[in-house]
């Protein structure tokens, strides 16, 4: 079983290599060495400068129509581990540019994707970036749900359960986890009662940085198959859940709201979706 799943894995982190490489891995995208930084998950919005520009791959000094945007700083987070990247607004006097997707370049660069909606954008330009609230509100939501489901899954069906993958976005959130049966009507409603529970006390998220060894030996969840860097996040919540993590969360607990599962089903063998 063990084997299978480790090859399942690898097959996965494959295809998703594959997917995400083919539009990333241009020769002026591998050449481009300049620091792009993520200024934390607490900014909304920040004031930064345009490093470069590329079209289709390719490097430029200005778009017109559509491209890709890096400046200095952001505060847009890129997709990772599972959520989706937040979307916004770029501008100044003169130029309007529309986020809709942000990823990160061969050498971890925040490459925002953008479509001009007034005037264009040059290297040098000074620009004002803006996220969407409502949207990064509601996928923090989502994401902390997840925590506390991987939780409350392991102490009503079994210690055995681990992520074995996961998707993140404003309308939901998705959950795949190693099991070898349906689970019960009965599971279902305590794990939901559970989560909900926690919600309600409105357990405070705690976030430490911490080495990858002491984390794990806090006994921080982890995925085995991940390869992290040398410092991580420990995202704690209460005593019921603590998980090494790099995407955005609430400050609290209560800021979730309802939590819900619509549905559980098998997506191959041993893997359950949540």
């Amino acid at each position: 079983f063990e084997k299978c799943m480790q090859q399942q894995r690898e097959r996965a982190r494959n295809a998703r290599s594959d997917d995400q490489s083919m539009g990333s891995q241009s020769v002026d995208l591998l050449n481009f060495t300049d620091k792009s930084e993520f200024i934390g998950y607490d900014h909304l919005e920040n004031h930064s400068k345009v490093i470069a520009l590329f079209k289709d791959g390719v490097r430029v000094e200005e778009l017109i129509d559509e491209g890709d945007v890096v400046c200095e700083q952001t505060c847009f987070y890129a997709e990772s581990g599972g959520q989706i990247y937040d979307t916004g607004v770029m501008e100044n006097e003169t130029t309007i540019l529309e986020v809709n997707k942000v990823t990160k370049a061969p050498l971890k660069q925040f490459l925002h994707h953008v479509i001009v909606k007034k005037g264009t954008v040059k290297v040098n330009d000074e620009l004002d970036l803006k996220i969407n609230k409502d949207d990064r509100n509601l996928i923090k939501a989502n994401h902390s749900s997840l925590h506390l489901l991987q939780a409350a899954l392991q102490k009503v069906v079994g210690s055995h359960i681990h992520q074995a993958g996961s998707y993140v976005c404003a309308q939901y959130a998705r959950f795949d986890f190693t099991h070898f049966e349906k689970l019960t009507y009965q599971q279902i409603r305590e794990v939901e009662r559970l989560v909900n529970e926690q919600i309600s006390k409105n357990l405070k998220v705690v976030t430490d940085l911490m080495d990858v060894e002491s984390a794990k030996n806090s006994g921080a969840m982890a995925l085995f198959d991940e390869k992290y860097d040398d410092v991580v996040r420990v995202v704690k919540m209460g005593d019921f859940s603590k998980e090494l993590c790099g995407g955005t969360h609430v400050g609290s607990t209560g800021e979730i709201g309802i939590f819900k599962i619509v549905s559980e089903e098998s997506v191959g063998s041993g893997i359950r979706r949540i």
